[in-house]
């Protein structure tokens, strides 16, 4: 609906939950319609640019995803093979830059998880430090379920769209309104008011 009848533009990445392979099925014949997918993390990013702004689409990769990618047998952990990614793009940091992406990253203060989230690694290799991503005008982040920023109000998780765990009932969930005029970016939360939300019931049986 909101690609064929109000003719807006859609981006849409895969998530460490997600089909990569369903998603990517006729993605190519979706694009001609403004509903891009990316299933897959292409070797060398093509942005979409949307009224002078650049939308880079990076969905989930696993470390050996990369190390194939690139054929570098050195990458182990999610930090190293995000940079390495990264470091193998052309991207012109003069020009307004939007990331979209799904992974875990983090910066120095303690983010807020939910109990339905699925650990992607052990011993905190799945983290990938703010640092990366910092030269981005926005960054959307996916993955975890609170709406948050990290490091800084321009680098955010949206959150999920509704409660998951028993441990997100006091969430608010929101979607994020971002406005980029030039390299200026400001936004604003959109509170949501799920049909259906989860609650707590304390009693005893009797």
């Amino acid at each position: 609906k909101v690609v064929l009848q109000h003719h807006k533009k859609v981006l849409m990445i895969a998530g460490n939950h997600d089909s990569a392979s369903r998603l990517s099925f006729v993605s190519g014949l979706l694009k001609q319609e403004g509903l891009y997918i990316e299933a897959y993390p292409a070797k060398k990013i093509k942005p979409i640019v949307i009224d002078g702004v650049n939308f880079y689409l990076v969905p989930f990769f696993k470390p050996s995803y990369i190390r194939y990618l690139y054929n570098d047998d050195k990458i182990t952990t999610y930090q190293e093979a995000f940079a390495t990614y990264l470091k193998n793009q052309d991207i012109d940091f003069n020009q307004t830059n939007v990331l979209i992406t799904h992974q875990f990253i983090a910066g120095n203060h303690e983010l807020v998880r939910s109990e339905s989230e699925a650990i992607l690694n052990v011993g905190g290799s799945e983290i990938i430090d703010v640092s990366l991503i910092k030269q981005f005008d926005y960054v959307a982040l996916g993955h975890l379920h609170a709406s948050q920023k990290v490091s800084k109000d321009t680098i955010r998780y949206s959150g999920s769209l509704m409660a998951y765990s028993f441990d997100e009932t006091d969430q608010k969930k929101s979607i994020v309104d971002v406005t980029i005029n030039d390299k200026e970016t400001t936004f604003k939360l959109v509170s949501l008011k799920p049909k259906q939300n989860l609650i707590k019931i304390k009693g005893k049986f009797a």
